[in-house]
């Protein structure tokens, strides 16, 4: 049972409560169907319930038809006996209202639920971000040491291995010991390359280097090894880095006439006016005059 008059709760509605109050009081009394459930919010039942008194008499008199006068009596608001024809309408309404009540306290369940999952969800995530990061500053960590430990290997293993050009010199020893590229017993290959460089870069070691290997084609009367040319070729390359002038070496076209001014027979042909083949390349001075004409064998 509810509440007589002067026995109601002691709480005040605010302001904002008070309005809403008065609005649904208005539409009490309008004929069914002039106001639609989906006006009628969760807080707007409560309110009903718990401070409107025709609402709360027509809960008691449908609990208890016997005293339904006698408490509408009570309350400051007739409650007037609803017509028979419209019994079906606030039955069918408050069941209405009692299955929406029932769908909104299951999705605020299943909100709760979905809210809690998430909550974990997130923490777990959070959990493994603060491990993958710390895992990628130990590979980070890692990979920075390695790199260090490669580029050591890298210079030692440099230290090690001796360059293509002390090959090519170890290999034609009559040439290393005629311009005194043989470096001491205990020389690092740093060191022997120091020698070779400083020795082959100069323009005169050059000029007698291709004499030497000239009179070495024209001795076993064939063209010039491979490692004979990329030793001559390494030497220019290590002079025209102190210059901006480039000595260059040239390389007549097979089947070209020959040309005197630029070129020379070897000692296997004596005549002929086209290049058969080259055996040397020449070298041109940084204005394009020969310093080494190409040596050519030529055929008529």
């Amino acid at each position: 049972m509810g509440k007589k008059k002067g026995q109601e709760d002691s709480i005040v509605l605010t302001g904002k409560q008070q309005k809403r109050l008065d609005e649904l009081a208005k539409s009490w009394d309008d004929e069914p169907g002039g106001f639609t459930l989906d006006k009628l919010t969760l807080p707007d039942l409560r309110l009903l319930l718990e401070h409107f008194p025709p609402l709360q008499a027509l809960i008691r008199a449908l609990a208890a038809p016997d005293d339904s006068a006698a408490l509408a009596a009570d309350n400051q608001y007739p409650t007037p006996a609803p017509p028979a024809a419209n019994w079906k309408a606030l039955e069918s309404e408050l069941d209405a209202l009692k299955t929406q009540l029932a769908a909104t306290e299951d999705s605020w369940r299943q909100s709760q639920a979905e809210a809690q999952r998430l909550k974990q969800a997130l923490s777990a995530a959070q959990t493994e971000l603060q491990q993958n990061q710390e895992r990628l500053r130990r590979l980070e960590a890692e990979n920075l040491r390695l790199a260090r430990e490669r580029d050591q290997a890298t210079r030692q293993l440099a230290a090690l291995t001796p360059h293509p050009l002390l090959t090519i010199i170890q290999r034609l020893p009559d040439l290393a010991e005629a311009f005194a590229l043989n470096p001491p017993a205990d020389a690092s290959p740093q060191e022997a390359l120091i020698r070779a460089v400083a020795i082959l870069s100069q323009l005169e070691t050059i000029e007698r280097l291709w004499d030497h290997l000239k009179d070495r084609c024209n001795r076993d009367r064939r063209p010039a090894h491979a490692e004979e040319r990329e030793l001559l070729a390494t030497a220019l390359a290590w002079h025209n880095l102190n210059w901006q002038r480039r000595y260059q070496l040239q390389t007549p076209l097979q089947g070209s006439l020959y040309d005197y001014d630029s070129q020379q027979r070897c000692t296997a042909t004596a005549s002929g006016e086209r290049i058969q083949a080259v055996w040397l390349p020449g070298i041109a001075a940084p204005n394009g005059n020969p310093l080494r004409k190409a040596l050519v064998a030529t055929a008529p």
